[in-house]
């Protein structure tokens, strides 16, 4: 492996895990405290984590299946820790998720 492609790896690797990061964001009560809604960055990082062509691609540069990749990402919110993700934010992760899949299926 070249030092180049090394490099474009660990590139690849670091904007898959800051959106993981981005999807941990707290989301916030509507102006009428009726409703949840997503923080942009976090609705932004779902979306590329679990629908996005250009993560598929990021992923099988770095050798990793994107179904699997998924898979196991969602089966992850549910453990104590994901990498660094621990207590509130993994709790974030999950209620987004959630809120972001009701979001999409509304949406059609």
């Amino acid at each position: 492996m070249t030092e180049e492609y090394a490099a474009g790896r660990r590139l690849l690797s670091a904007v898959i895990g800051m959106a993981i990061n981005d999807a941990c964001l707290p989301a916030f009560e509507d102006a009428r405290g009726k409703n949840f809604r997503l923080h942009s960055d976090a609705e932004d990082a779902l979306e590329f984590l679990f629908f996005s062509e250009q993560c598929e691609k990021y992923l099988m540069v770095m050798d990793i299946e994107p179904s699997t990749f998924r898979r196991c990402l969602a089966e992850a919110m549910y453990r104590e820790k994901i990498f660094d993700i621990t207590g509130t934010k993994l709790r974030y992760l999950r209620a987004n998720y959630k809120l972001f899949i009701r979001m999409r299926e509304n949406n059609g």
